[in-house]
């Protein structure tokens, strides 16, 4: 995780991509590693060279006094992750959701408000940003405006979107000019502003 503080990282695992690439090999399903010591929490996909890439959970520390460089962009917290094992086994990856709290003096634990790793989000989904914002365009043919009730079909494959993969769809329903409201991961509403303009 060079991206965390930017130094060279002398602790890191010797052969941990060679480690991912076995684990792939002995091809017993898809895989969840989860893993700590940098004290950052986030969740991505590892390189893979088959059509299964294990989901990478990076733990954030639970209650760490944290360094001055990462202190600002990262938060003690606690993970409840959950398999959906019927998609995981009909679709051949692992599909899952996973919640965040967060803990401060003033609130406690309290959902997490990190963009790293929010309160909620999810991993496994195939359906990329690219094909969602299609979907809600379509939707958006006939109306100017959308509530999370004409969403729910849209929300249910968000829900098993990366943090990542959730902000570049945001930013490709920027790129289309759709105004979107939302809390967490989830969409509340979507506003074509060319329509409503005219």
């Amino acid at each position: 995780m060079d991206e965390v503080d930017g130094e060279l990282d002398k602790e890191v695992m010797d052969g941990g991509t060679n480690l991912l690439k076995k684990l792939e090999e002995a091809d017993v399903g898809p895989w969840l590693v989860i893993h700590g010591h940098k004290h950052f929490a986030s969740l991505s996909y590892g390189m893979t060279h088959g059509s299964c890439p294990p989901v990478l959970f990076s733990a954030g520390s639970l209650g760490a006094l944290l360094y001055p460089q990462i202190k600002e962009r990262t938060a003690n917290q606690f993970y409840i992750l959950t398999i959906d094992i019927n998609q995981t086994e009909s679709t051949g990856r692992l599909v899952g959701q996973f919640e965040s709290y967060s803990w401060n003096n003033m609130r406690g634990w309290h959902p997490s408000q990190s963009d790293f790793l929010p309160y909620k989000g999810g991993f496994g989904s195939q359906v990329t940003p690219h094909t969602l914002v299609i979907e809600i365009l379509k939707l958006l043919e006939s109306t100017p405006y959308l509530d999370k009730n004409d969403l729910v079909n849209i929300q249910d494959k968000i829900d098993y979107y990366t943090p990542s993969q959730f902000k570049e769809l945001l930013g490709k329903m920027d790129k289309k000019g759709l105004f979107v409201d939302y809390d967490g991961n989830q969409i509340k509403e979507v506003v074509n502003n060319e329509k409503s303009n005219n």
